[in-house]
């Protein structure tokens, strides 16, 4: 029972730091607030987790390792290569959509020039699915359905790059450009448009 209560009191604490890391960044929260929040007093949080700075690392470890299983649950289907990419930009705006939590941590350990990731094993975790990426775009060049002189890893960054950009950048590009980007139909469109950029670099015409 006092184990089940000691991981109850843990989750209990990281899902709020969670919550307020996202929203505020490692600088602008305060374990006062978390613990506030959370119903669990300053020294608790402690005690599980060290300092601020190491609980704001247990945040980023937890949220991004349950990005990087669902990107590999994604890869691991049986499909085609030109269906595997069809499907992995689905995922990206899809999750990026449900998942506003990791869209904010990522910009604000973007603007903490990457410190607290570089001391998490994120780069570990997302290189399987790196590795597998690559060999789905090379098994769609030994196809001949894809191109021969793919740069895989300028692709890779589109890949994953115009996904999150919609997210991260729609309050300022919805005022800038005039539109919606909020809008279920915007995100439909946006979609197709990028898999079909995408997809015209890949495909072999």
């Amino acid at each position: 029972m006092a184990r089940r209560d000691a991981q109850k009191t843990r989750e209990c604490i990281l899902n709020t730091a969670i919550q307020e890391f996202a929203e505020k960044g490692i600088h602008g929260t305060r374990v006062d607030e978390i613990a506030q929040r959370s119903g669990y007093n300053k020294g608790m949080i402690y005690a599980y987790f060290g300092s601020k700075e190491d609980l704001y690392k247990e945040v980023l470890h937890t949220v991004f390792g349950v990005f990087a299983d669902a990107e590999r649950e994604v890869l691991m289907a049986e499909r085609e290569p030109v269906q595997h990419i069809e499907s992995l930009i689905c995922f990206y705006f899809d999750y990026a959509q449900s998942n506003p939590v990791y869209v904010n941590l990522l910009l604000w350990e973007n603007l903490n020039n990457g410190v607290y990731i570089n001391e998490t094993d994120y780069g570990i975790a997302r290189k399987p699915s790196f590795d597998q990426m690559s060999e789905i775009i090379q098994s769609g060049q030994v196809s001949g359905a894809f191109k021969s002189d793919i740069d895989v890893q300028q692709f890779l960054l589109s890949a994953i790059m115009l996904p999150f950009s919609y997210f991260s950048n729609k309050y300022t590009l919805s005022k800038l450009l005039g539109t919606d980007l909020y809008s279920e139909e915007s995100l439909v469109e946006r979609k197709k448009s990028v898999t079909a950029m995408l997809l015209e670099v890949l495909l072999n015409k």
